[in-house]
Parts: structure tokens; C-alpha cells; sequence
């Protein structure tokens, strides 16, 4: 089910599109976001990829950090279409 992405996407993800478009890298690096929104046990991809993240980000060079805030927008954006198409 495609929606069901965009509806996971828009609960636990699109609530931070402030701090993701203004590329807030404290944010990133020091928010437990997954665990704060997620309140079930099968999280654990989510947490291995945040994890992996934050490990390795001061480790990236800028193009690989811009590519992945850009990455990011993008999919904020395409999730803030699907709410404007769903009213």
C-alpha cells in the first residue's frame, strides 16, 4: 500500500519538517525523534539508520551531508503534496 508509507512518513517524520528544511544538524544529531513519536516495538530499522547516521555524520564531507538534507526536503516535499492533493 503506497499510502501507508506517506501516512508512517507524515506521523512519525513530517512533524520535524521545520528543523529538516532549515537542516538543523543539532537537531539531527541530538533529538531521539524515533523514540519520542515511535510507541511500538518494531522500530528497530528506523533506530539502526538514525543510529548509523549520527555515528558516521561528523565523519561525512559536506556533499555527502547536503545530499542527504536534500534527500530529505524532497521527500518532506512530495509529503506535503500528498496532504495538499488529499483535501
Amino acid at each position: 500500500n503506497p499510502r501507508k508509507l506517506q501516512e508512517i512518513f507524515n506521523k512519525y517524520i513530517y512533524i520535524y519538517k521545520d528543523e529538516i528544511m532549515n537542516q538543523d544538524e543539532n537537531f539531527l544529531l541530538n533529538n531521539d525523534f524515533i523514540n519520542n513519536t515511535v510507541n511500538n516495538d518494531n522500530v528497530d530499522y528506523a533506530i539502526s539508520i538514525m543510529n548509523n547516521l549520527k555515528k558516521y555524520w561528523n565523519d561525512m564531507d559536506n556533499e555527502s551531508k547536503d545530499n542527504i538534507w536534500k534527500y530529505f526536503k524532497v521527500l518532506v516535499i512530495l509529503n506535503t503534496k500528498c496532504i495538499e492533493e488529499s483535501k
